[in-house]
């Protein structure tokens, strides 16, 4: 069993990493969380969405460093049921090097 301090010190705060608040609740009936991950080698794709300020951000994260790889992006999603809209799933396609990320 993992101590209260080696917990600590092995979590990533993806709010803080990204400087965004904690405004974003998990939707009341949803038991999916507003974020996805993909593995991409010994890395980790992350997509998450914001509902307030509805920004999709999506990054390569390295579990090893604890740090993300290179940058985050993000973009904001113009969409009228902001509420009820959250990544469910991300796939990586490797014959066009890129990643997939659909929303419920």
């Amino acid at each position: 069993m993992r101590s209260d301090k080696e917990i600590e010190a092995n979590t990533f705060d993806v709010n803080k990493a990204l400087g965004i608040d904690e405004s974003t609740m998990p939707n009341h009936g949803f038991p999916d969380p507003f974020i996805s991950a993909q593995f991409y080698g010994k890395l980790l794709f992350i997509a998450l969405y914001q509902s307030a300020s509805r920004t999709h951000y999506h990054f390569l994260y390295n579990p090893s460093s604890q740090k993300i790889e290179g940058k985050s992006h993000s973009c904001e999603l113009i969409n009228p049921y902001r509420d009820n809209n959250f990544p469910l799933k991300s796939f990586y396609n490797d014959e066009r090097n890129e990643f997939y990320v659909f929303y419920r």
